[in-house]
């Protein structure tokens, strides 16, 4: 009798675990803003980082992109037409490329903590030019997200008085 109670139980359980479905966890995502209105448009999460090697060239702003030397320092899109309008503080828009905004910020929706994390270096012992990227996304809840973004850019340059050493750093939620 004891036999057949716990054979029975066995296959009960050898049923369930079958028919158990595995959890469906929800697909990450990610979003941009179209300003000035606030709009939501949809993005992809790059982990394999689309033209990595041309991130922290003045190249990657644009193809005719003038810069007064290094990484990280000032410089203009001489293609007049992709030019961003400018701005109420034009001291800041020689450096626009490298600071953030809302129409290059990305948003997370992670289900579980994600992190891009990336580092170039250049140069040799005179001009030295290092870049330190990252990006944090995790979810608290269903309805509570924290991001941080931290960019270092750390530039000695060729000539004396061109050195560049920027920290960016922003948080989102």
């Amino acid at each position: 009798m004891k036999k057949t109670i716990f054979i029975t139980g066995l296959v009960v359980a050898a049923i369930a675990v079958m028919q158990a479905k595995d959890p469906v966890i929800a697909p990450s995502y990610a979003w941009k803003m179209l300003p000035p209105l606030g709009l939501r448009e949809p993005s992809t999460i790059d982990t394999t980082l689309y033209n990595y090697a041309q991130e922290s060239v003045p190249s990657a702003v644009s193809s005719a992109y003038a810069t007064t030397g290094n990484l990280g320092a000032a410089g203009q899109n001489m293609i007049f037409f992709d030019r961003e309008p400018m701005g109420e503080f034009f001291f800041k828009d020689a450096l626009y490329a490298w600071l953030p905004s809302l129409s290059t910020h990305k948003f997370y929706n992670t289900r579980i903590p994600m992190t891009l994390l990336s580092y170039n270096t250049g140069g040799g012992k005179e001009n030295v030019q290092d870049r330190l990227k990252t990006t944090f996304s995790g979810n608290v809840n269903k309805k509570a997200q924290i991001g941080a973004m931290i960019d270092y850019i750390y530039s000695k340059g060729s000539y004396d008085y061109q050195a560049t050493k920027d920290l960016i750093w922003g948080l989102s939620g």
